[in-house]
């Protein structure tokens, strides 16, 4: 049986400094929204940049951040933030140790204590860095002064009621008791889960349920010894779905409501089971009461482009280039629009059909304006360009050949990217490390060879990923199935100038479709484009749409645009028993899992 360690051992290995952290931070617009002075709540897939968002609030961060905005943040965040990790080594164990003990409610109670008291850590963490004065303050951010004979009084009373024994009367000792409880916790777990000891005869009476009528009571008293009455500290819990299922929830609902002293700012996969997140029965949305930061659709084409423009240029110049990195990327030279749709119209009578049925002449499609047939052109030209591609000489030569100049160039490379920060990190240390010294362009061919090594990334992570939905058995599957569908509406027998690209579903579907999509949306393999209603619910995949992620599109030659929606039912019915109706797909799922 595995022994349960400290979150230190799976956390710390990690993670990056605080100060490499600020050092190659970019402010967004998800910064600016998420550093207010309210609850905020944070939600995005793997590798979005929900943990360097959230350690940018830390007090240390604000302190040692040298930016010509700093100033601006530091002036107007009036917290003290507290960087809380989470890790999934911890939720196995959490889970290890309720699903081992007889006991559950006393299990999750000891589970719940050990929790909370890794919040008071870093809480003290925090304290300990406000008051150290050996440590070289330039801005001083929240720093504060305490007298040796304040500082004594304050660690007495948070050892009382903290329940911990300090050996010196200090707020680093007082840190260091914490810690030593944590572990004191874990190794009484241990024997009993080695030792078949029952859990009470080691579990304390005096224990810690709540975690914010906790914090909070800590946070008054710090504040009263540091003169600082009515502050407020900022609780950061980063990937708050890897916490312990009975603290999470709890916490999502502080979001409208919490203690005057503590502003909570948490960050979630875009999908987890049974979270209630939604609008009240009263019609009130998220807005009225904490700022909703949403990570999962990407970010919009011009700021998503900004982004990545700044992160790639600072990992170019990190590397000792000069000049500016997009005129590295060699640019794609295709055909034009007036060659691609002569071509295809002298090969696809379905494509020149519709150009007669529109009115459109091929060749001079390129002097048509606004107010006639530009709009249509504009709507199909990726389509034709596909679709052109893949087509030798005619209908009976089709082939699945991958276009491979049309997703060449800075700017596709990054939306095929999704502007995700790790993608575009790693894929771009891949691209420049074979660049040398010369003054040479990154050729198509190796943008594309990047571009499919993070596909290949994700898609062995997809493969793990287990699904019950019909007939895939893992979400890798799934996504091929809806990937080749809306592949067929772009190189299918029959022209389409309106192809599907996005998928919806209802209210009422079935837990496999549940957690087959939620895993798929964690992972950052399909991307939610919206949500119908007032009351939704932020991480159900109800009533919504998606798309695949664009990393797919070189697979499934789609333009890297949103398309047409469709029914999931529509996409899945060929997967259903002859003579069922595809709407009524999830009542036979339903039946056929009773």
């Amino acid at each position: 049986m595995n022994r349960i360690h400290s979150i230190h051992e799976a956390y710390n290995a990690k993670t990056l400094s605080t100060k490499q952290i600020c050092d190659r931070f970019i402010i967004t617009e998800h910064f600016s929204k998420l550093s207010g002075q309210g609850n905020s709540l944070l939600v995005g897939p793997r590798g979005s940049g929900k943990t360097t968002l959230m350690k940018m609030l830390q007090v240390e961060a604000m302190e040692i951040w040298m930016h010509t905005k700093a100033d601006q943040y530091r002036n107007s965040i009036e917290y003290s933030g507290v960087f809380i990790s989470t890790d999934i080594i911890w939720k196995q164990q959490f889970e290890s140790i309720i699903s081992q003990i007889k006991n559950k409610e006393l299990a999750k109670k000891l589970v719940t204590e050990v929790f909370i008291y890794h919040t008071l850590e870093q809480i003290t963490g925090t304290l300990e860095f406000r008051v150290n004065r050996n440590v070289s303050k330039k801005y001083k951010f929240r720093a504060v002064n305490i007298e040796k004979k304040d500082e004594k009084e304050l660690v007495l009373e948070l050892s009382h009621i903290w329940h911990v024994k300090p050996i010196l009367p200090t707020i680093r000792s007082l840190k260091a008791s914490v810690n030593f409880k944590i572990q004191e916790l874990i190794n009484n777990t241990n024997r009993v889960l080695e030792e078949n000891i029952e859990l009470n005869e080691l579990f304390q009476t005096n224990t810690f349920t709540d975690l914010l009528h906790t914090a909070s009571s800590g946070v008054s008293i710090i504040n009263s010894y540091i003169n600082e009455h009515g502050k407020k500290w900022a609780l950061l819990f980063d990937e708050l779905e890897l916490a312990p299922e009975q603290i999470i929830q709890p916490l999502i609902d502080s979001l409208r409501g919490g203690p005057d002293n503590i502003i909570l700012k948490l960050s979630l996969s875009p999908y987890h089971k049974d979270l209630k997140i939604g609008g009240d029965p009263l019609g009130h949305s998220e807005k009225d009461d904490f700022n909703y930061i949403d990570l999962t659709s990407g970010r919009k084409k011009k700021s998503g482009k900004v982004f990545a423009v700044q992160l790639c240029q600072q990992l170019y110049e990190a590397k000792g280039y000069e000049g500016s990195l997009e005129t590295r990327f060699k640019i794609p030279e295709g055909p034009s629009p007036e060659k691609v749709f002569v071509q295809l119209a002298g090969k696809d009578n379905s494509f020149k059909e519709y150009l007669e049925k529109n009115g459109i002449d091929a060749k001079h499609v390129e002097g048509y304006k606004e107010k006639n047939k530009r709009p249509t052109i504009r709507k199909i030209e990726y389509v034709a360009l596909l679709r052109n591609h893949v087509f030798k000489s005619d209908m009976s030569k089709r082939t699945l050949r991958r276009p491979h100049n049309y997703y060449g160039g800075f700017d596709n490379l990054a939306k095929s990217l999704e502007y995700n920060p790790r993608m575009l990190t790693s894929t771009m240390n891949e691209l420049l490390s074979g660049l040398g010294k010369s003054k040479k362009q990154i050729e198509i061919f190796a943008q594309i060879e990047a571009i499919q090594n993070s596909k290949i990334t994700l898609t062995s992570l997809l493969n793990t990923l287990r699904s019950k939905y019909l007939s895939c058995k893992t979400v890798k599957g799934f996504i091929d199935i809806i990937g080749k569908h809306f592949r067929e509406g772009i190189v299918g027998s029959e022209f389409n100038g309106e192809p599907v690209g996005s998928f919806s579903i209802g209210d009422e579907v079935a837990l496999e479709l549940d957690e087959t999509i939620g895993r798929a949306l964690n992972a950052g393999a399909l991307i939610k484009i919206s949500q119908k209603g007032v009351e939704s619910n932020i991480c159900s995949i109800r009533n919504s749409r998606f798309r695949l992620s664009f990393l797919f599109a070189h697979d499934f030659s789609l333009p890297l645009q949103v398309m047409k929606e469709i029914s999931l039912h529509e996409i899945f019915r060929d997967s259903l028993p002859p003579g069922n109706d595809p709407i009524s797909i999830d009542s036979y799922i339903q039946d056929q899992g009773s």
